[in-house]
């Protein structure tokens, strides 16, 4: 894949810990930002997918409303006569 060089703003004390952990990696600068950056957008996506998941599920169809209602008085019965 093709490399792009951008230039970005960081405050001193991001860079340094990313100089250090660049050097504890035996990595360079660039593959610290790019490993960090990937993984913020997979974090990102993945929320996105949960959130439309949660979406979905949290949506209660007019079928499951009625069934909801209809086991009401057989679920009070149940526990009637327990």
């Amino acid at each position: 894949m093709a490399k792009v060089k951008t230039a970005v703003s960081l405050s001193e004390t991001v860079l340094s810990e990313a100089d250090k952990l660049a050097q504890s990696l035996s990595t360079s600068r660039s593959q610290i930002f790019e490993m960090a950056l990937s993984e913020f957008i997979s974090r990102h996506q993945n929320q996105q997918i949960l959130e439309q998941l949660n979406s979905v599920y949290s949506e209660k169809s007019t079928e499951e409303i009625t069934l909801t209602q209809q086991m009401k008085p057989l679920q009070k019965s149940i526990v009637e006569e327990w």
